[in-house]
């Protein structure tokens, strides 16, 4: 498990307990933060957005708000499991698809 997954797990999990959203200030990070910042925003994107009111703001970002998304994973304990298995998650959920996809095309075509 890698450091920015895991920031990204910590900070959702903190949206979440905080009624959907976070303030960066609250936050300390592990290592660099200019590195984690991009990496962690890239992760954070999928489960929500962010948002500034500062023009100055060193990470473009200040508020962290969950999407109705974000909110019903972190709601039923995903970012309590290990990060990776996250972003493991999608794939499968894809590969699912594709799969369902391909079985209605042949079983159309049968019939």
């Amino acid at each position: 498990m890698n450091s920015p997954q895991k920031e990204a797990a910590k900070i959702i999990k903190l949206a979440y307990k905080n009624g959907g959203s976070i303030n960066l200030s609250v936050l300390k990070f592990t290592n660099n933060k200019d590195k984690i910042a991009s990496e962690v925003t890239h992760i954070l994107s999928a489960y929500g957005y962010m948002t500034s009111n500062a023009v100055d703001s060193n990470f473009g970002w200040e508020i962290y708000k969950l999407s109705e998304k974000g909110m019903e994973l972190a709601k039923k304990g995903i970012f309590n499991e290990n990060p990776e298995n996250i972003i493991s998650t999608r794939y499968i959920a894809l590969f699912a698809l594709v799969a369902f996809i391909i079985t209605f095309i042949i079983i159309s075509a049968i019939s």
